[in-house]
């Protein structure tokens, strides 16, 4: 499994994760951390995760659903999407997964993680986006 992560850090070198609960963040940030990937920065807000993306240039954005502040998480999607379309995002959320669907439907690289989540599950959708990188990097 060590080979599998070195493969994986090859491809994607970044993740930035957006979360306005500390304590949610913290445990997030370890489990990405452990996982093999380098987290490249934290931000508890909307505009601070924008301001961090643009400055960053995250491979993946690991974030929750429900943030506190006037930017939702799908105002950064569609923001940063706007600069670069290829970004890739995992939505952490307690929120039923239909009413996600409808609001995140055309918005392209997403993965969907529930809460409270399970280490597996995160590693599982890293390892989509990771895989969805590398397939647009090889055709580009």
């Amino acid at each position: 499994m060590v080979q599998n992560n070195a493969h994986i850090n090859s491809v994607i070198k970044k993740v930035l994760i957006v979360e306005d609960d500390l304590l949610l963040l913290m445990i997030t940030e370890k489990v990405v951390s452990s996982l093999g990937y380098k987290v490249c920065g934290t931000a508890e807000s909307g505009y601070e995760a924008l301001e961090k993306a643009l400055n960053l240039q995250p491979d993946i954005i690991v974030s929750d659903y429900t943030l506190k502040g006037e930017l939702s998480v799908l105002d950064i999607i569609r923001k940063l999407r706007e600069l670069n379309p290829d970004i890739f995002f995992i939505i952490l959320s307690d929120v039923p997964e239909s009413e996600l669907i409808r609001d995140i439907r055309n918005t392209g690289y997403i993965e969907l993680v529930k809460e409270p989540f399970r280490p597996a599950d995160l590693s599982a959708a890293l390892k989509r986006a990771a895989n969805r990188y590398k397939n647009h990097e090889n055709s580009c």
